[in-house]
């Protein structure tokens, strides 16, 4: 008979990306949809190339090691996951970042296309009224606003994309210099 798993028999890195599944679904809800997380692990390298215009993004490929290692202080853990697709999305693309080390500091990336520029404009607009503590956040996309949903968010529009950053803690100007080297790989 197997033990019930617990928290505490749990390893931390395991709870933290459980945490960046709910993450992943509120973010889901948030640009008008929802569904159901599938793991894939990755193990990409650390360079990224910009994706190629209309080419499927997949978070991983442009949020890379060398990208989270300076915001969680050192080596990490990856998690990929291909998400539940919004209704009036193409597809959705979650990748997460853990410290090895173990600091309880998570870095997530969610990438939404969706199928035409308005609906993505539409998405971001009930997101950013959706977070009271949004504040705009300039040069980084078409448009880029900055919260606090259970740590510093951070979420981008850039044409047909709605792209966010979520860190379970830090500062948010370390979660807007994650961006500036990211949003320009998303094409």
């Amino acid at each position: 008979m197997a033990t019930p798993r617990t928290e505490a028999a749990e390893p931390r890195a395991v709870r933290w990306h459980r945490l960046a599944a709910g993450l992943g679904a509120l973010a889901l809800t948030a640009c008008g949809g929802a569904g159901a997380a599938s793991t894939a692990h990755s193990t990409a390298g650390s360079g990224a190339a910009p994706a190629a215009p209309g080419a499927k993004v997949v978070a991983c490929s442009v949020l890379t090691p060398a990208d989270a290692e300076p915001f969680l202080g050192g080596p990490v853990d990856q998690d990929a996951r291909e998400t539940g697709v919004p209704a009036d999305a193409d597809y959705a693309s979650l990748c997460s970042y853990s410290a090895k080390a173990d600091s309880g500091t998570l870095l997530m990336l969610h990438v939404f296309h969706h199928r035409s520029t308005s609906v993505a404009r539409t998405d971001y607009s009930s997101a950013r009224h959706m977070l009271s503590s949004a504040r705009d956040v300039p040069d980084l996309g078409e448009a880029a606003f900055a919260g606090n949903l259970l740590g510093p968010t951070l979420y981008v529009l850039k044409g047909q994309f709605v792209i966010t950053f979520d860190a379970t803690r830090g500062a948010p100007d370390a979660l807007r210099h994650v961006a500036a080297r990211v949003v320009p790989r998303i094409a």
